[in-house]
């Protein structure tokens, strides 16, 4: 029996190659073409570096081209390199010499900044621990530093007279005062003197002037006081002991018998 029992006329009008076998030969292995499937990618990134290197090399082949393949600094500093050195020192040369006015000023102008500069580092240096490094805080400082100062001395002026008239009022006390000394059988004149010296700067009195006559056996002085305030008795007494004491010293040192009598008189300048 024909495969195909039922052939028409178009059939017998198809071409030949229609009937022909496609299949292939048993020698040649269609799987082995084809490769192992690749692992899939463990993490979506991407290495960056090669393709910033691709960018780079882009954007530096873009550059070279643009720049003809060197930096605009490069070429700066070789263009300055090509200069010769006696010709830039001779030019400076000259622009100083031409502007010597403006050169001073330069230099005056310097000069004040350091010393500016000099005094905020001073204050700064005293007010370490009130201001900080800038300068506003500086001038800040040192000026609130400045108010309290001088609150401190009004407090201590009021202090100081308070005291006085409180000392005053204890005590008899006069302005501007004369001291008559007298000393009878005197062993040294020049002793004495000094030892009534060394009494009033003990107390904090200055002497205005001084008149002293020596006799035969009596040494007499006058001492002008410059202080406003002087308490009689306490002055009295401590130039008494001053004196006394000067002539015990003398007397021991020489072996001689102490015969001497001292007198101190406190009264008002006239």
């Amino acid at each position: 029996m024909e495969p195909f029992p039922f052939q028409t006329q178009e059939d017998d009008e198809h071409p030949e190659y229609l009937n022909w076998d496609f299949s292939l030969p048993d020698s040649i292995d269609l799987l082995s073409a084809i490769s192992n499937p690749q692992p899939p990618p463990r993490s979506a990134f991407v290495e960056y570096r090669a393709f910033n290197r691709g960018i780079s090399s882009q954007s530096s082949g873009c550059q070279q081209q643009r720049t003809g393949g060197r930096n605009i600094h490069r070429r700066v500093i070789e263009f300055l390199r090509t200069i010769p050195m006696a010709t830039r020192e001779e030019s400076f040369r000259g622009v100083v010499a031409e502007g010597s006015r403006e050169f001073r000023h330069l230099m005056r102008e310097r000069q004040r900044r350091e010393r500016l500069s000099q005094g905020y580092a001073d204050l700064r240096y005293m007010l370490s621990n009130r201001s900080k490094g800038d300068k506003n805080s500086v001038v800040q400082a040192a000026a609130v530093y400045l108010k309290e100062l001088e609150g401190v001395r009004e407090e201590l002026q009021k202090r100081n007279e308070e005291l006085e008239e409180t000392a005053a009022g204890k005590r008899g006390v006069v302005e501007g005062a004369t001291i008559k000394l007298r000393v009878m059988n005197p062993s040294s004149a020049v002793d004495s003197m000094m030892g009534a010296l060394q009494c009033l700067r003990g107390m904090e009195l200055a002497a205005a002037s001084m008149q002293a006559e020596l006799r035969s056996d009596e040494l007499s002085a006058v001492v002008n006081l410059k202080s406003k305030n002087v308490a009689i008795a306490e002055v009295e007494r401590a130039m008494e002991c001053a004196l006394e004491e000067v002539e015990k010293k003398s007397h021991t040192l020489s072996s001689q018998q102490y015969k001497c009598s001292v007198s101190c008189h406190v009264e008002n300048a006239p």
